[in-house]
């Protein structure tokens, strides 16, 4: 057998493993697979790109999910995150509704991310999160304390869910919830999948106050699942991309808006 012919039976053997692998579990991460079939990185990036072209999955940062599976915001690297200029922006004007011995949940998404990152300053919070990128980005600031809810890892592999972390978010009253959304309307925030959506429901009901941070491109925008009304919002906070008009409404429902100006 020819060194090519072994290598391309090899590869075949790859994307049949990942294949069975995503269809099973929802996802793969290069990390993983490198160390599986003791291959490079470079190596596993190309199959997956591969893949993806036939339509065996789809190609995400750092890894694939299944092709069925809705891509969530989270998942994205820096450089791909649309709207990253308004959502730096939000998270900024969301640091200054944070308070010393508060305590916080903060949601997956994009937004949310850039929000953990303005933390590094905070002192003598806790931080409730069922965002692995969440912790991730928390985990150097030694004077925030993380609780990380129990359960399984989901599809995307950056959620905490099922019925244990439900069960434990049920129990948590915070003082304000910072959470994002796929899209809203006048009635309704919507989740971009429907990974984490009890959990994060959970999480607003039981909180005193709730801060939805979403950049004005995704007003009026419905997304794939509904998580609750827009009326529970205490505080939303966008960009200056609405227009007053646009807003009233929703000042009408008694939410608070606070428009982050862009730099």
């Amino acid at each position: 057998m020819s060194y090519n012919k072994g290598n391309e039976m090899l590869g075949k053997f790859r994307h049949q493993k990942i294949y069975e692998m995503v269809r099973q579990h929802g996802s793969v991460n290069v990390t993983e697979l490198t160390s599986m079939f003791n291959v490079s990185d470079m190596t596993i990036r190309r199959d997956l790109t591969v893949m993806d072209k036939q339509g065996l999955l789809r190609r995400v940062y750092g890894g694939a999910i299944n092709c069925e599976t809705k891509i969530d915001e989270s998942l994205l690297s820096p450089q791909t995150v649309p709207e990253l200029d308004r959502k730096i922006a939000i998270a900024h004007l969301a640091r200054e509704l944070v308070r010393e011995n508060h305590t916080i949940y903060i949601g997956g998404g994009s937004t949310c991310h850039e929000f953990a990152k303005t933390l590094y300053d905070a002192s003598n919070i806790t931080v409730v999160t069922d965002s692995l990128q969440v912790v991730r980005e928390l985990q150097p600031f030694r004077a925030i304390q993380v609780i990380v809810l129990g359960g399984m890892l989901q599809a995307d592999g950056i959620h905490i869910g099922g019925p244990l972390a439900l069960e434990i978010a049920e129990k948590i009253s915070v003082d304000t919830s910072f959470f994002s959304g796929g899209g809203f309307t006048i009635d309704t925030i919507d989740n971009p999948t429907m990974i984490g959506v009890d959990v994060k429901r959970a999480l607003l009901k039981n909180a005193a106050r709730r801060v939805f941070l979403a950049d004005s491109t995704k007003f009026n925008h419905k997304a794939f699942y509904e998580l609750c009304p827009t009326s529970m919002v205490n505080v939303l906070i966008t960009d200056s991309g609405l227009s007053p008009a646009q807003l009233k409404p929703l000042t009408g429902q008694g939410a608070e808006i606070k428009i982050a100006e862009m730099t």
